[in-house]
């Protein structure tokens, strides 16, 4: 995505340039400025964990290919004029939030946003750009995981057929996780049996599904068979070639292996209690991808999942046949409801809650047992009706409803939910609508911190001029994070403070915020924004009480004013520099 916007460097109200260094030293994400040839003019401390102080200092446009990158959707290495920075100096466009998968300093594989905006000076002449590298690994590892979660339920509730589900697994894994999934399963002899193998890259699947008839062998010594014996995940982060030759079980497989070209693996049992009944290879030939623990942490959940998906299934059909004469869907659907980790539920097709687990039954602040025999609107009042609407829809279209946004905002603060409604058949016969539901409260919250930090590090890279920056953050903060913003500077004498901006949501605590204006508070005062400057230790008051507002007035008119502004709960945060400190 780009546009024809840029920076222009007004000198109207010179910064020192230590200020400077010290605001771009403070930022969370990576920021390096160089010329229109490329060359660097400054980077800060994240810029520099990120790539390697000395790969920064050679930076010329005719070496940006040597900064070694990959784009997510193909695996394509980025060439040197790809990168964001290049494309800008040469069409003077801004580029925002390019995902760009990484080898940084050291090796390190990460993932990140990646922006640039082209420099002008004052008169209009490109004079360089700024390029923003904002690190989103966690982050991305956190949706991966969360995506796992939600289409391993989906996958339970569609199918029980335990084989059907792990070549769905297998597709799965090569989405977002890995170049090639295998899934090996135990058979009736007692042998592994490989029931799955998927590849991402077309091309590679014919290549992959040559090595169906090497299975590991239980009870050898190689690296799968020991992970199915211990039934303990393991992590190669690096294969080596000893590392293929442990594991091929011929020269034939040998050379297939070293065809495929693996470079990191996670080796997952797939295990329920004592039982051992497979194992999932992820395997990744990407060179941007290396496994790391977190990953591992990861993929592990997704097997047991996986693994708990299986056996519901198992357990349903051993039910289905043991108990021909009764209802065995009753049994599979208790076992089934009890193992997810999501919120999961039925209702017939009157809308009458018939099964539901402990999760949802959470969600609702609700006990499980008073669910049942009721419909949302009877249960919950008002509240339900829009949930009840929801299922009548899928009942009537017999389509499903997938990932729709609930908010609840009963309870403490706000949460977030994503539910999926769809039909539920036997045979012809329609039987109901199913629901699964998990909370996305604290990824939302990511997302949204994520952002407003990108927002902000634009904000800041801006202008040079420190007013306009304070002001812009100031604006952002009142749009993303508070209802009003004040921020006081220290005054030339370094004592006194002078509040230099306020801004408020809504033009009528705009009006209030000013009656605040005259009181930052003075040397010596007793306040909490004073305690900050001199401690340069943030505080926060989560509940704004009578002692509260004590701490913060500076007198009895400035309580009236506060008062009025009605503060529930307050941060104050001190900016720094080299030996000296704001507050904000």
């Amino acid at each position: 995505m780009s546009e024809p916007t840029g920076t222009f460097l007004a000198e109207s109200t010179p910064v020192p340039h230590e200020w400077l260094s010290t605001v771009l030293q403070l930022l969370p994400v990576g920021v390096v400025i160089v010329d229109t040839a490329g060359r660097l003019l400054a980077a800060n401390a994240a810029a520099s964990a990120l790539w390697g102080q000395a790969a920064l200092a050679g930076m010329r446009l005719e070496r940006f290919g040597a900064f070694e990158a990959y784009w997510p959707g193909t695996g394509k290495r980025l060439r040197g004029e790809e990168w964001a920075v290049a494309r800008t100096l040469k069409s003077r466009q801004t580029v925002s939030n390019e995902e760009v998968d990484i080898v940084g300093r050291d090796g390190a594989r990460r993932t990140i946003l990646n922006s640039a905006a082209p420099l002008y000076s004052a008169e209009g002449r490109l004079v360089g750009a700024v390029n923003i590298n904002v690190d989103i690994t966690e982050r991305k590892a956190t949706e991966r995981a969360e995506f796992f979660v939600s289409e391993a339920s989906r996958l339970l509730a569609e199918s029980l057929d335990w084989e059907t589900t792990l070549k769905a697994v297998a597709r799965l894994a090569t989405l977002e996780w890995a170049d090639y999934c295998m899934v090996d399963v135990l058979g009736h002899d007692g042998a592994l049996h490989r029931l799955a193998l998927s590849a991402r890259d077309p091309r590679k699947q014919a290549l992959l599904d040559q090595t169906l008839g090497f299975a590991p062998q239980a009870g050898s010594g190689s690296p799968l068979a020991q992970v199915f014996t211990r039934g303990k995940p393991v992590l190669v982060a690096d294969i080596t070639p000893q590392w293929l030759d442990d594991v091929a079980r011929s020269p034939e497989h040998r050379q297939l292996l070293e065809t495929l070209a693996p470079r990191s693996s996670m080796l997952l049992p797939l295990t329920v209690g004592r039982r051992r009944f497979g194992i999932i290879n992820l395997v990744s030939a990407s060179p941007a991808r290396r496994y790391t623990r977190r990953d591992l942490a990861y993929a592990t959940e997704f097997a047991r999942r996986a693994a708990l998906a299986v056996e519901s299934a198992r357990l349903y059909r051993e039910a289905r046949e043991a108990l021909r004469e009764r209802d065995a869907s009753a049994a599979m659907l208790e076992a089934f409801f009890a193992a997810s980790p999501v919120g999961m539920g039925f209702v017939d097709p009157s809308l009458r809650y018939v099964r539901l687990n402990k999760v949802v039954a959470q969600n609702n602040g609700i006990p499980l047992e008073r669910h049942l025999g009721l419909t949302p609107r009877e249960l919950m009042g008002e509240a339900g009706g829009p949930i009840e609407d929801l299922l009548r829809q899928v009942l009537e279209s017999q389509e499903a409803v997938v990932d729709d946004p609930v908010e609840y905002v009963a309870g403490p603060e706000p949460r977030t939910f994503l539910a999926t409604y769809f039909p539920v058949r036997s045979g012809k016969e329609l039987l109901g609508v199913g629901g699964v539901v998990r909370e996305i409260t604290e990824q939302r919250r990511m997302e949204d911190h994520l952002r407003f930090l990108t927002d902000a590090t634009t904000q800041l890279a801006m202008s040079l001029d420190w007013r306009t920056t304070v002001s812009n953050v100031a604006e952002l903060v009142v749009a993303q994070l508070a209802d009003y913003c004040l921020v006081d500077m220290l005054a030339e004498d370094g004592e006194h403070l002078e509040r230099v901006e306020h801004r408020a949501r809504s033009d009528e605590l705009q009006a209030k915020l000013e009656k605040s204006m005259p009181f930052a508070p003075p040397p010596g005062s007793r306040t909490i924004l004073r305690r900050v400057l001199e401690t340069g230790r943030s505080e926060l008051v989560g509940e704004v009480d009578e002692a509260a507002m004590r701490a913060f007035a500076v007198n009895d008119a400035h309580r009236r004013a506060l008062e009025a502004l009605g503060p529930r709960s307050v941060m104050v945060v001190p900016l720094r520099r080299a030996g000296a400190r704001w507050a904000w």
